[in-house]
């Protein structure tokens, strides 16, 4: 709720006159207010197409990758693909294997110690 106090100083405000560049201001903010909806509408037309673009880009590649009829070897689609490689185990062993690069001139005690 406004006061008196509050509602005398607006219409004070309202009452004096506003610079051209005030004005100017004014004038560009009460256009862009009203452009809000059309932004709002442009923005979401935007990104409902990239959208569609990119479900297409994944629907050509899924077919390109699964229609082996497509797949030539100069073509590079399915049959230049790298086969998953294996998985190697990973067993721990008591081998140590100790390489002397004969760099001990350039080693300070403390590592020459170890």
């Amino acid at each position: 709720m406004e006061t008196s106090t509050e509602s005398a100083e607006l219409n004070n405000y309202i009452d004096q006159p506003l610079s051209k560049n005030a004005q100017k201001r004014l004038k560009r903010k009460e256009l862009w207010e009203s452009k809000r909806d059309d932004r709002k509408i442009e923005r979401k037309r935007k990104q409902h197409e990239k959208r569609e673009r990119d479900k297409q880009v994944k629907r050509q590649k899924y077919l390109d990758e699964h229609n082996p009829e497509n797949a030539t070897e100069g073509d590079g689609s399915l049959l230049s693909a790298k086969p998953k490689e294996e998985h190697i185990r990973h067993t721990s062993t008591n081998i140590h294997c100790v390489i002397d690069c004969a760099f001990d001139d350039l080693m300070s005690e403390k590592v020459h110690i170890l």
